[in-house]
């Protein structure tokens, strides 16, 4: 007979594997020794049937969890019906989605787990979620309770510096760089209402998202104090928006109204859920919860992956960036979690013939 549980958590996997494995051990290092991981189911969804990786890292975790591989479609929305149809909303009460590249930190993990379904009984609030490092909204919560003064103002200054594509998703949204033009000192408030103006459905749209120089700075700002990042004490209250765009890499809602949205066809622009999240949040005046002083890294957008940015003495584009910042946090959460590690293939590698391969390949391709 199949047993109930209070949380599904779905990890979203369609990067190297690598990525979702790296998530999974962020967790894991929270409730390893929790009571509430037996209130967790904790799947992993890939479209790759017959990965030696994934198969050994299950093997490895799934006596201490309930945790299963799930093989669907790699198409998002295939991917999301599939996992409806093998874990039924009747036995879960709610949804934890999670891409792939989200990386809680601990005690993010297990202040969110012990609050989220309280914060969802709550009629006033659709999302539960946390402060993701690049998030859209959340960055600038983020970067509060992170961030040092100097780290801050570094941050600002490149704001008021930014200028935004006049045109992108077939939108024009060059009146924003009027309005960040407008500002002395960012203002992140100002900059939303800008955004809440526009005519689009897609509001997603932020510098943060658009120019790789947030994503090099940020991620090497948490990776220089790490274990500051571990161990940061979150806290038990949560903030509420009701007026920004979502964009949702990583949110808890109520399974079965979850599923509602999903099959409400008139909510959709697009074959994605995103959209519809944000419509049905502002046509019922709901709220999204985040956790304060919760702390979690969301490494850089697709939007950057053709950009360029110096990195130890070598020029990465988006991706090759992404795949260097991954690499540096399995590193510091196998670190943390100790032991042999057995579950991976090797022994972590230096973040220097991590660097020295990109290299070599991007060689390679040169000389084709």
């Amino acid at each position: 007979m199949n047993r109930s549980y209070k949380y599904l958590i779905a990890i979203l996997q369609y990067r190297n594997v690598e990525y979702a494995m790296t998530t999974f051990l962020h967790l894991h290092a929270a409730i390893k020794d929790l009571a509430i991981k037996t209130e967790c189911k904790i799947i992993i969804a890939t479209d790759l049937e017959n990965s030696y990786k994934l198969k050994r890292f299950h093997k490895a975790f799934k006596k201490q969890y309930h945790f299963d591989i799930h093989v669907s479609n790699g198409f998002y929305p295939d991917k999301l019906a599939s996992i409806f149809k093998k874990y039924p909303k009747e036995r879960f009460e709610t949804f934890i989605k999670c891409d792939e590249e989200i990386f809680l930190s601990p005690t993010t993990w297990r202040q969110f787990l012990l609050l989220a379904n309280k914060e969802l009984s709550k009629p006033s609030n659709l999302l539960a979620t946390v402060n993701l490092s690049t998030g859209i909204p959340s960055w600038s919560f983020f970067a509060e309770a992170f961030f040092t003064d100097a780290e801050n103002a570094t941050m600002q200054t490149e704001l008021l510096e930014a200028r935004l594509p006049a045109v992108i998703w077939n939108n024009d949204y060059s009146s924003l760089n009027h309005t960040i033009q407008s500002f002395g000192t960012w203002n992140e408030a100002g900059y939303w209402n800008a955004v809440n103006q526009l005519p689009y459905h897609f509001k997603g749209i932020h510098p943060i998202r658009l120019n790789i120089f947030y994503s090099k700075f940020i991620n090497e700002t948490i990776l220089s104090r790490i274990n500051q990042f571990y161990d940061w004490p979150v806290k038990e209250n949560f903030n509420y928006v009701d007026n920004r765009y979502f964009c949702n890499s990583f949110f808890a809602i109520d399974y079965a109204k979850y599923q509602a949205i999903i099959a409400d066809k008139d909510l959709y622009v697009d074959a994605f859920d995103e959209v519809p999240l944000n419509r049905y949040r502002a046509a019922h005046f709901l709220n999204i919860a985040f956790l304060q002083e919760s702390l979690a890294v969301h490494i850089t957008y697709n939007s950057v992956y053709e950009q360029t940015v110096e990195l130890a003495g070598m020029q990465l584009n988006g991706k090759q960036l992404e795949d260097y910042f991954m690499n540096g946090y399995q590193q510091e959460i196998r670190k943390l979690i100790g032991g042999t590690n057995n579950y991976m293939e090797v022994a972590p590698l230096p973040l220097s013939y991590f660097i020295k391969r990109t290299a070599q390949k991007i060689r390679s391709k040169c000389k084709l």
